[in-house]
């Protein structure tokens, strides 16, 4: 291990960080010493001699560092400044050296880059070289997840010193915030982002190359599978383009956020319960995740918008909550006299919102906003209609039955008779 450039770099990185600028100097040495033509080792050089306030030498290592990567990555790792900033602050220092010394240093440090990319080219196939098996006292199971009983894959290490796959942890903190191992108390990792852990990963990757690759297909095929299943939330109903505010506390409602929110795909299904109280309706709407707070406790705040309206195919389970593969509802196109009865509807549902008592209009606008204006096309353009009726329909106070029949219905005809005659019966209520 001592003689990894990999492991090298990233002890100088930690020496770094830490303030101990003369242990990683003599590391730095030690790496320029075992691959003379590798940028990084050059660029750590430069960073400590800086610090010790020996700008030459500093600019020397420091310019061989850029000159080493030209046409690749720049050799600083994350959170360290370019080379580029510390050759400035290099050449800041050096204001008082004559131009003579600085044509000398440039011609030096020109023939010492032609001196190591010559020695690269003569030994570039032992660059980088892997110990073919672990030390001695090293074997591969202590790099095993004490939960998935695979190889570490994106390591995380908790405040009580235990480490455990990144996914694996998520799942465990899902149901309650102790560590898995010892059961302490992890409450400080519930909100916040859990950082993985670099060095470890690094080791990993280098001396069991093979191991955490297959972790790592594993973890990818897991986090694919069943791409064409849609995961279902089984809650309320959801409208296309209504806002629906959720609060997710289950452990596997945290797991299907979470993984909709990370794999990019930020939508998910919504469908009411069934009537025996096992499984969904047939009929939901796809929910467009538009932010997503965690809170101290590990439950979070979810902001959505409803999309489409979908009906379900077939069904599945995954991990604890549904999936299902669907098909989008799209409405039929709307017949003569539909434009008139949509404007009367409008009207009337206006009046209803207008004579609310202040407080709960102000909580319905707060839950939903304003109603919708009303847009050229809206009745002719599927394939949901015009989105002041979804709206009504959200804080209408329908029966979930009769919510489910109406997201069902591709006929907008039938969907403002239904507004209407619920206005009618409020309105004969109030009388």
């Amino acid at each position: 291990m001592e003689t990894s450039p990999l492991l090298l770099s990233l002890r100088c990185h930690a020496l770094h960080l830490l303030d101990r600028h003369r242990e990683a100097l003599v590391v730095a040495d030690k790496l320029r010493h075992i691959l003379p033509s590798w940028s990084r080792g050059h660029y750590w050089r430069g960073c400590c001699l800086l610090l010790a306030c020996r700008p030459q030498e500093a600019l020397t290592s420091l310019l061989l560092a850029v000159a080493l990567s030209a046409g690749q990555a720049p050799p600083n790792p994350a959170g360290m400044p370019c080379p580029h900033t510390l050759i400035q602050a290099g050449l800041g220092q050096l204001c008082s050296l004559s131009e003579v010394h600085l044509q000398l240093l440039v011609n030096w440090i020109s023939k010492e880059i032609t001196r190591l990319k010559r020695l690269e080219s003569k030994s570039s196939n032992e660059i980088l070289v892997v110990p073919p098996s672990l030390p001695p006292g090293i074997e591969e199971a202590d790099f095993d997840c004490i939960l998935c009983s695979r190889i570490l894959w994106k390591p995380v290490t908790t405040p009580c010193g235990h480490t455990f796959c990144s996914g694996c942890l998520d799942r465990c903190l899902d149901h309650t915030a102790t560590c898995p191992l010892c059961m302490a108390p992890l409450h400080d990792l519930l909100s916040s982002s859990r950082c993985i852990s670099v060095a470890l990963k690094a080791i990993l990757e280098l001396m069991l190359p093979a191991s955490s690759l297959y972790s790592r297909e594993l973890s990818a095929r897991a986090e694919l599978a069943a791409p064409a299943h849609v995961p279902v939330f089984v809650c309320t109903v959801a409208w296309p383009g209504v806002p629906c505010p959720l609060y997710v506390f289950e452990p596997r409602y945290r797991l299907l956020v979470r993984r909709c929110v990370e794999t990019g795909g930020r939508v998910f299904g919504m469908a009411a319960g069934s009537e025996g109280g096992h499984g969904f309706v047939d009929v939901g709407t796809l929910l467009d995740v538009r932010d997503w707070l965690r809170l101290p406790d590990g439950c979070s705040l979810l902001t959505a918008v409803g999309a489409r309206r979908f009906r379900v195919i077939a069904r599945a389970e995954r991990d604890g909550y549904f999936t299902a593969r669907v098909e989008l509802l799209r409405d039929r196109p709307s017949g003569p006299g539909v434009k008139e009865l949509a404007e009367k509807v409008r009207c009337k549902g206006q009046r209803w919102v207008a004579s609310m008592p202040p407080n709960a209009r102000a909580e319905v606008e707060r839950a939903f906003g304003h109603m919708p204006a009303q847009e050229s096309g809206d009745y002719c353009c599927p394939p949901d209609g015009p989105a002041w009726a979804w709206w009504l329909l959200a804080i209408l106070p329908l029966s979930p039955r009769l919510q489910v029949a109406i997201l069902a219905t591709t006929s907008l005809e039938k969907r403002l008779r239904a507004i209407d005659k619920t206005l009618d019966r409020i309105q004969c209520c109030r009388v």
